[in-house]
């Protein structure tokens, strides 16, 4: 239906209002996000950059989820990459709350339609980039009073200081093995040379 509303809008000159909101306050990047259809949402990314509009990404609907809550719902890691391209393209800082994504678990709201059953089943790969885009001011997520987001930030920030502990290693080990290398090129050099004079002497010896 998008598809043929977007191709009769280019045959006929006519732009789009794709923010539109319907009466449960859902608009088509919503509904594409929720129906996880990824060529739509790159069907509207598309029209909206060539009519030069701004797609709403934090609008919520009438129960309080927008687009990239939708994308957690459903465990999109695809989706999500799309969306945050496109934010991070645009300047627009996307907003988590943790707290409707809490709720929207516990009310068992569109059972049916999401992959997930409970906030921990998120993909960790998902809550990583969330929590490299919040550290890079591209992202603010809202926290929740028992918070499993934060939880799980805490847990890549010790696998960072572990990463860089051991990537710090790794160099001192590097560097003393360069500086012992360094030091038996330096051996071996005089050891020739002192074989180099050696034998010029008793070539000298030989002559005389």
């Amino acid at each position: 239906m998008i598809q043929l509303l977007i191709d009769y809008a280019n045959h006929n000159d006519i732009i789009l209002e794709i923010n539109e909101k319907n009466k449960y306050g859902e608009y088509p990047l919503f509904d594409a996000t929720f129906n996880v259809n990824i060529e739509i949402v790159k069907l509207l990314i598309d029209y909206a950059n060539r009519n030069k509009i701004i797609l709403n990404l934090n609008e919520k609907n009438n129960f309080g989820s927008t687009p990239i809550t939708q994308i957690m719902y459903h465990n999109n890691l695809e989706m999500f990459k799309i969306l945050m391209k496109y934010s991070v393209e645009k300047g627009i800082k996307l907003i988590i709350d943790e707290n409707v994504v809490e709720k929207k678990f516990s009310e068992k709201i569109y059972d049916i339609n999401y992959h997930l059953k409970n906030i921990t089943e998120i993909d960790s790969e998902i809550l990583k980039l969330i929590y490299l885009y919040k550290n890079e001011n591209k992202i603010k997520v809202i926290f929740s009073n028992n918070s499993y987001f934060l939880k799980k930030f805490n847990e890549f920030n010790k696998e960072k200081v572990k990463d860089d502990k051991l990537m710090k290693e790794e160099l001192e080990i590097e560097m003393k093995m360069k500086v012992k290398i360094e030091k038996e090129i330096k051996e071996k050099e005089l050891i020739k040379k002192e074989l180099e004079k050696e034998i010029k002497e008793k070539e000298l010896i030989k002559k005389n």
